[in-house]
């Protein structure tokens, strides 16, 4: 009875542990994306839009957090 209980909880650990990888997502340049940085689209976040770029211009004021 305990091998049972042993098997089982083996094979639901085994189980949730392979379907709680991460996903992967791919992302491919568009014609009006410039070639020297990686931009992403906006999205809605938090009553807010965010817009993801590692474009660094040296300006005085730069908006970022992680």
């Amino acid at each position: 009875m305990n091998k049972k209980f042993s098997l089982l909880f083996i094979i639901s650990f085994f189980t949730a542990f392979v379907s709680a990888q991460d996903e992967t997502y791919t992302s491919r340049r568009t014609s009006f994306s410039t070639d020297r940085f990686d931009e992403f689209s906006p999205v809605y976040y938090k009553d807010g839009l965010v817009f993801c770029t590692n474009n660094n211009t040296g300006q005085l004021v730069d908006y970022s957090s992680s």
